[in-house]
């Protein structure tokens, strides 16, 4: 609604010639205008008038010679959406939050443009301008495209289509499609657009632009460009791909990368969430016949793809379940791989497995298995018998039950968990929990490091700026400072509850191994890696203590998990021992 305004207030504000200034910022969003920053020659001491001009009956923005014109009451109501008076803070500014303009219902659409006026000085400024769509009108538009038999050749026409790109629709990659017929079809799915008002307008646009992605990707000649275009988190971004050099889709052949791409690419979708929901299911289908040889592979492949493939992951993970119970059941998941033809064949395949710890596979060995509620004194149960170990007079070998049900006897730094834990270097997340495969921070890499070390944690002053010298860390956080081995951040923080990557490993274990001379390692990736840290890690790769990948690439950045760090410092352990 257009505010009343007298004749004596518009020629108090507006008597003034046209002075242009840098502008803040106009934030627009289809009901409101907010009005942000800094204006040059701000005056803290007088108010400010703001101005928003209505566009003219073409749609096109007014000028200020307008309003200087304007003689009567009548015609400043005609060119004026809003008149306001503010205040800028101390700072001359509109302060954090801004100006907030609510826009009549009635303002047609086109383009505005927002003045202010710093009373006293008699200087009418042009801030900005911004293109409005009126709700109704809009509202009349995307009501013809909800018709059961809407035409979307004739409703996307030159005109709509310029005033639908004003609230977000891509135009001119809509322009460069080929076959508009089939875009209507993916557009026409996702109708009925409801929520009409422009406030809450995103539903339709987003469903105009996602019907771009997928018909581009159908037109497509390289399917990786498109993917790629419409790939990640955000606005414009309408599925996540994990294709990077630590994925499981860069691990596969590249015919097989080929095969998944073109079956993604050929797909019949209803939205673009199907092309993420694909791409999924083709990796981790490819990803299981070429690598899955292992009862790891087996492990890794049901935690990492239960979703996918909708695997009913509490019946694997269920804490009733022993090891020799999880064993059996990646046995027969190995054995089953060869059946599997197809996507659908994965479920089948993961129920079959379950079933064995149920001795419907093994009803021949009935009498000789204890059931699973039959435990053993050692702890150990299910429906296998524990490994016979042989006790000779020369080795006494211990049988006892896993501390952590996390930490099978298959896993790959079982050793390195238990020798830790056995010498109360490391604890676990509770008393049957390890989470091996959870991320470290920097406080509990310090804490394992100095006991791996043999040193007395002590307290004393610390000055970093997000250290509580009463939390639990802080003893460790002070003995290694004291020591030499850890040192702050140059804001003057330590980085509590950061996560600790791979190259800040390796520079606090070069600080406590005292080699004389850098490794000769070379990594493919040491150009990603921070400047302080490419000696340490070259160090370190070259002594062993923190190995690279196959493919030549040490991923300097990728964060270390709890299993990774008693790998790295069980070796730091054996290395110290070695040199005492």
């Amino acid at each position: 609604m257009k505010k009343t305004i007298t004749l004596t207030l518009v020629f108090l504000i507006l008597i003034s010639t046209v002075v242009a200034k840098a502008a803040p910022e106009i934030v627009y969003d289809g009901t409101s205008v907010i009005v942000k920053g800094d204006p040059e020659n701000a005056n803290t001491e007088n108010p400010v008038a703001i101005l928003i001009l209505s566009p003219d009956e073409d749609g096109n923005e007014r000028s200020a010679a307008e309003i200087e014109e304007a003689g009567t009451t009548e015609e400043y109501n005609s060119i004026l959406e809003y008149i306001g008076i503010t205040t800028l803070d101390d700072e001359g500014s509109f302060g954090s939050e801004g100006y907030k303009i609510n826009l009549g219902k009635s303002l047609p659409s086109g383009n505005c443009a927002v003045y202010i006026n710093h009373i006293g000085k008699n200087e009418l400024e042009r801030i900005g301008g911004f293109y409005h769509v009126n709700a109704e009108e809009l509202n009349k538009l995307v009501e013809k495209f909800n018709k059961e038999n809407a035409d979307y050749t004739s409703l996307l026409s030159e005109d709509n289509l310029n005033i639908l790109s004003n609230v977000g629709i891509d135009k001119t990659s809509y322009t460069n499609l080929n076959d508009k017929t089939s875009f209507n079809a993916y557009f026409k799915g996702y109708a009925p657009f409801v929520e009409t008002e422009l406030s809450k307008v995103n539903n339709f646009v987003n469903a105009f632009n996602e019907s771009i992605a997928l018909e581009e990707l159908k037109e497509s000649a390289d399917a990786l460009v498109i993917f790629d275009k419409y790939n990640g988190v955000g606005t414009g971004k309408y599925w996540n791909l994990s294709m990077g050099e630590d994925s499981d889709f860069a691990g596969l052949s590249e015919n097989t990368q080929n095969e998944i791409l073109q079956t993604v690419k050929t797909s019949p979708y209803t939205c673009a969430n199907d092309v993420e929901i694909t791409f999924y299911e083709q990796t981790g289908f490819k990803f299981l016949l070429e690598t899955c040889k292992q009862k790891t592979d087996v492990d890794n492949f049901i935690n990492n793809y239960h979703d996918v493939f909708d695997l009913d992951i509490s019946l694997y993970n269920d804490s009733e379940l022993t090891e020799y119970d999880i064993a059996d059941i990646q046995n027969a998941f190995l054995e089953g791989i060869d059946t599997i033809k197809e996507v659908g064949d994965i479920s089948s395949l993961y129920t079959k497995s379950l079933k064995v710890i149920e001795g419907e596979e093994d009803e021949e060995d009935e009498d000789d298995t204890p059931s699973r509620n039959n435990t053993n004194g050692g702890g150990f149960g299910g429906s296998k018998k524990p490994p016979v170990v042989e006790i000779t007079e020369d080795k006494e070998v211990e049988i006892r039950p896993l501390k952590f049900y996390d930490v099978a006897l298959t896993h790959w730094a079982y050793t390195y968990i238990n020798k830790l834990y056995d010498r109360g270097i490391v604890s676990g997340k509770s008393e049957t929990e390890f989470a091996p495969d959870g991320y470290v921070t920097k406080e509990e890499f310090l804490k394992i490091l100095v006991g791996t070390l043999g040193l007395d944690a002590k307290t004393g002053s610390l000055d970093f700026s997000d250290v509580d010298i009463d939390a639990w860390y802080a003893p460790y956080v002070y003995t290694a400072l004291d020591n030499g081995i850890v040192f702050g951040k140059s804001d003057g923080t330590l980085g509590i509850g950061d996560s600790l990557t791979r190259q800040d490993a390796a520079v606090l274990i070069s600080r406590v191994i005292n080699h004389a001379t850098v490794g000769s390692t070379e990594f493919t990736d040491i150009s990603e890696a921070s400047d302080y840290s490419v000696d340490a890690i070259k160090e370190v790769s070259n002594a062993g203590f923190i190995s690279g990948y196959p493919n030549g690439s040490f991923m300097p950045l990728k964060t270390i998990t709890r299993a990774e760090s008693c790998a790295i410092l069980y070796r730091l352990l054996e290395y110290r021992e070695g040199l005492n």
